[in-house]
């Protein structure tokens, strides 16, 4: 009889707990997937930001090794007319500065890339010529201020940079 009541009270208990556990369970499983869902959106987030931070700074090193290469064409050159077949013969135009935009893609697309490896672009104005009057030696030298401008362009997305410097030359 004693087993009976002891049977009888344990069903008892078991229909008073109603399912508190599961509603933890499922509490605690929720608040996971919370936490999950939001540590892969903010991964996904990271990932793309790195992506185009490695992309403009590519882009970056492009233009800037575009102009290194001008630079180092212009420190050769003889004279000035030498200086512009160099700049002919590696796809480096010059441009007029009231047509020169450097923020518009119209300006750039119909221009030669630099090398068929890559995609830069280069252009070069003369800024201004002057005669060096301080080297006596050489009376006739004549300083020449050049402009140089070269675009590097991104892989991931339609954008690019654009950088300049200006190097001074001096010619007989």
């Amino acid at each position: 009889m004693e087993s009976y009541k002891r049977q009888k009270l344990n069903i008892e208990k078991q229909n008073k707990e109603q399912g508190a556990s599961l509603i933890m369970a499922l509490i605690v499983l929720v608040v996971l997937t919370i936490f999950g869902t939001t540590g892969l959106r903010e991964a996904i987030t990271d990932l793309s930001t790195t992506q185009l931070f490695t992309d403009s700074d590519s882009a970056f090193q492009s233009a800037e090794s575009g102009l290194r290469a001008a630079e180092k064409l212009l420190s050769n050159a003889i004279t000035e007319e030498d200086a512009a077949s160099q700049f002919s013969a590696n796809n480096i135009t010059q441009v007029l500065p009231a047509t020169a935009n450097y923020r518009s893609s119209a300006f750039w697309d119909p221009l030669p890339a630099y090398n068929a490896q890559s995609n830069i672009k280069i252009t070069f104005e003369i800024s201004h010529t002057t005669t060096d009057s301080l080297d006596m030696n050489n009376p006739g030298l004549t300083t020449t201020y050049y402009k140089l401008t070269a675009k590097g362009n991104m892989n991931s997305i339609n954008g690019s940079v654009v950088v300049q410097s200006i190097f001074a030359k001096r010619f007989p």
